[in-house]
């Protein structure tokens, strides 16, 4: 069995409490943040009752709403249900117009596309965007993205942990309470951050160095999202754990794209 084929099925004997566990830190890593999860009773693996299972808050102060199932029994009628409990304030305790999205995850393998279209109609004849994460979409993201969870989960190992993208690179260090988090405003060097800038559009290399603690990896971060910006980069954080990288390198690369690796030295 292939790896992603692995992690398909590994995500599909999961428990309840285990996939919303999962999907919680797969929403994390998609970009989300932190949710506020509901749907677990507290130090326990076990689902509670009420809706929405997790929920995030938007900038302009509306909700994103996450429901979670494994059912695969009329499964169609327990997503409008499911939906219909979060646009309902005595479930919620917020009114419908306050919703600004529905993330709904599930382990339904066969949804037709009649029955994508009637659910996704469904949800914006109330205005609100319906996003539909399912099995196959879980398993590819995980093997191809965020590879971590294959092993935190499932003990899958998709490659060495050595490449990363930036974002799974700073929320991975920032879980390190120990270490100074990048998660921060960049502030008063836009002078040499202009002049690192410039360096780099002469030459393909550059190395910042300096004493600990003096902020390399958080200027360095900073470079990168600013040329990304620029000039359409994927970044890559490279941190060695003294193992061979060419297999890393062979996964994460893909043609005609460009790329822009940071390596992080400690």
């Amino acid at each position: 069995m292939s790896k992603i084929a692995d992690i398909r099925y590994q995500i599909d004997q999961l428990d309840g409490g285990t996939f919303q566990r999962l999907c919680d830190s797969y929403l994390y890593y998609r970009g989300y943040g932190n949710g506020y999860s509901l749907g677990m009773n507290s130090g326990t693996n076990k689902t509670a009752p009420g809706s929405p299972d997790t929920y995030f808050l938007t900038a302009d102060k509306r909700y994103i709403l996450v429901m979670y199932t494994t059912q695969k029994r009329d499964f169609v009628s327990k997503v409008i249900d499911d939906i219909n409990k979060c646009f309902n304030p005595e479930k919620t305790g917020i009114s419908a117009e306050c919703v600004a999205e529905i993330i709904y995850c599930h382990t339904y393998g066969r949804l037709t596309p009649g029955e994508d279209q009637r659910l996704r109609t469904y949800c914006a004849s109330r205005g609100v965007l319906l996003t539909l994460i399912g099995l196959d979409v879980l398993s590819n993201d995980i093997f191809r993205k965020y590879p971590i969870l294959a092993k935190d989960y499932f003990g899958i190992s998709v490659d060495t942990g050595q490449i990363m993208p930036l974002d799974i690179f700073v929320a991975t260090h920032d879980a390190n309470e120990i270490s100074a988090p990048l998660k921060t405003n960049f502030l008063f060097r836009e002078k040499e951050l202009d002049q690192a800038i410039a360096s780099l559009q002469k030459s393909d290399v550059l190395l910042i160095s300096g004493p600990a603690g003096i902020g390399k990896t958080r200027f360095a971060l900073e470079l990168c999202q600013k040329l990304s910006a620029l000039d359409s980069y994927n970044v890559l954080c490279v941190r060695s754990n003294n193992l061979p990288l060419y297999e890393d390198l062979i996964a994460a690369i893909e043609e005609d794209k460009k790329y822009l690796v940071l390596g992080v030295t400690v």
